[in-house]
């Protein structure tokens, strides 16, 4: 999921960068000693440059808004697999297999513990 995220942003940022690279004419580049030519700047549509803008914090915006709900996605996907191994817990619990393999476990767990013991009682009396 994370990669999904990482890549959907390298996708914006390479989609953002050639929407902002126009291609030109090389004689437009200026000579060594020419002046720069603002008059171009000067007659910008200075409200086209702010819608512009405004739209580009409205996509980061939406970008924000959208990894937050991949976050709250993430988090429900999360608790969905607890859900699960919960209810893989309890279906284990009832299965009357699983029943008597954890009673054989148990069994055996205390056939050990009860032969240490014995061996402790042992080593205790004979050095006595």
């Amino acid at each position: 999921m994370k990669t999904s995220i990482q890549t959907s942003l390298v996708a914006l940022s390479a989609l953002l960068l050639s929407m902002s690279a126009q291609a030109h004419d090389p004689k437009e580049h200026m000579t060594k000693d020419e002046q720069p030519d603002c008059s171009s700047i000067m007659q910008m549509d200075q409200s086209q440059m702010h819608m512009n803008q405004d739209q580009m914090h409205k996509d980061q915006s939406q970008m924000h808004m959208n990894q937050d709900q991949m976050h709250k996605e993430q988090s429900q996907m999360h608790m969905n697999q607890e859900d699960m191994h919960k209810d893989q817990h309890q279906m284990d619990m009832d299965d009357p297999v699983m029943q008597a393999l954890r009673k054989k476990c148990m069994k055996e767990q205390q056939e050990k513990d009860d032969h240490h013991k014995m061996e402790q009682h042992d080593k205790g009396h004979s050095h006595g």
